[in-house]
């Protein structure tokens, strides 16, 4: 599945492949350990294997998507939640989505406070960016989902642009997204 997110104030286009990726090994680095003492028989060669070793080197974010503005249809529908390593509004050249994940038959208008998860994200030093919309009249694709008028999105009103998210350790991070603007 690929997620495509239109952001209102720019009208640029991201998308985020979410499929997932066949976990090879790729570590073809060469055993150059040429002690044959048995008291020293530790491999001196670093082990360049991303695989699972950064799996204890990354965080969660974990939360829930809170409505603050009028829901333009019924209040039923799917919603979508990006992370991204850029702004995707003020930089969607170089923003690049690391997380992502979809919740869908979510029913606003009964009551739902729907729940997100992202694993996987990388700690880092700078701020990540997180958008989420909510396809409030379902015209929205799975395959490529894009916001259209009338679906709600979150949006930081005091930088017009996406909010801001800091992950600096490998840990379980709460963050509520709030959809707080609508789609023209």
């Amino acid at each position: 599945m690929t997620l495509t997110l239109l952001l209102a104030c720019a009208g640029d286009v991201v998308a985020y492949d979410s499929a997932p990726e066949a976990d090879a090994d790729t570590d073809a680095d060469a055993d150059t350990d040429t002690d044959t003492d048995a008291d020293s028989d530790a491999d001196s060669d670093a082990d360049t294997d991303s695989d699972a070793d950064t799996d204890a080197q990354t965080a969660t974010i974990t939360g829930t998507v809170g409505v603050s503005v009028d829901f333009a249809e019924d209040g039923q529908g799917d919603v979508y939640v990006a992370l991204f390593d850029a702004d995707p509004v003020w930089d969607s050249a170089n923003a690049n989505a690391v997380g992502m994940d979809l919740i869908e038959g979510v029913d606003f208008a009964g009551g739902d406070v729907p729940s997100y998860t992202l694993e996987g994200i990388v700690p880092q030093s700078g701020d990540y960016y997180i958008l989420a919309f909510f396809d409030d009249n379902g015209t929205a694709s799975i395959d490529e989902p894009v916001p259209d008028s009338g679906d709600l999105i979150s949006f930081d009103m005091s930088t017009f642009g996406a909010p801001k998210l800091s992950v600096p350790t490998a840990t379980e991070v709460s963050y509520t997204v709030d959809l707080n603007a609508a789609m023209p």
